[in-house]
């Protein structure tokens, strides 16, 4: 990408992403933030507990944001290379790549791709006239059908989005109107239940069931 005019950067998060903005593609000076979210096979797995239509999904690459300050007046190309796939998972060679993008969290659309050296190394083409694109690349079943990829992306990003929370009340055993009330992710409840018990905090009812808190809700 160096023989083209323009600005090449790296991702600090991710060494396999890079973005590459034309020369004057925003007219002025603007600022841009490029955001990279990891999903683990773990991570994976608990999406999967809550919305068993992405059960299909065999590997999904990291989630990548960018925000413009201003609207772009070219294409931006962002560089997705080999490394940053699931590649330890024997289904991955078995499936189809798609890669997805997204406008202001709307409508997924199927990205317009470059295939680099390696045909998993692609650039995706980013459309001008947007501040907010999210991409996500998913590895799915060949027998998949390709219309039904959008869905799957849409319900993998609300996924992520999200966060899945339990709600613990409980009395302190010595004064029972002295009560502690938390509200945590699953992966924290042992521990969040072994604090409270170390200050006393032993009395009442079992954690509720889990329930899904979106951005902004109260």
């Amino acid at each position: 990408m160096v023989d083209k005019p323009g600005i090449s950067v790296q991702s600090t998060m991710d060494k396999n992403i890079k973005l590459f903005v034309p020369r004057n593609a925003f007219g002025v000076r603007t600022e841009l933030k490029l955001m990279v979210q990891s999903v683990s096979e773990q991570t994976l797995a608990s999406f999967v507990k809550d919305n068993k239509a992405l059960d299909n999904i065999q590997a999904v690459s990291s989630i990548v944001t960018l925000i413009n300050g201003k609207h772009p007046f070219k294409a931006i190309e962002i560089d997705l290379m080999k490394a940053s796939k699931k590649q330890n998972d024997g289904k991955f060679q078995r499936g189809k790549t798609y890669q997805m993008y997204t406008t202001n969290d709307k409508v997924w659309k199927f990205a317009d791709v470059e295939y680099k050296g390696h045909l998993d190394d692609v650039t995706v083409m980013l459309p001008p006239g947007r501040q907010k694109y999210t991409i996500i690349e998913v590895d799915m079943p060949s027998s998949f059908p390709k219309e039904n990829v959008p869905s799957i992306a849409e319900a993998l990003h609300i996924c992520i989005n999200k966060t899945v929370v339990v709600m613990i009340a409980k009395q302190h055993e010595d004064d029972l109107k002295k009560c502690a009330l938390r509200i945590v992710r699953r992966e924290i409840i042992k521990d969040t239940l072994e604090f409270l018990k170390g200050n006393g905090y032993t009395e009442g009812p079992d954690r509720s069931a889990e329930f899904s808190l979106q951005e902004g809700q109260q």
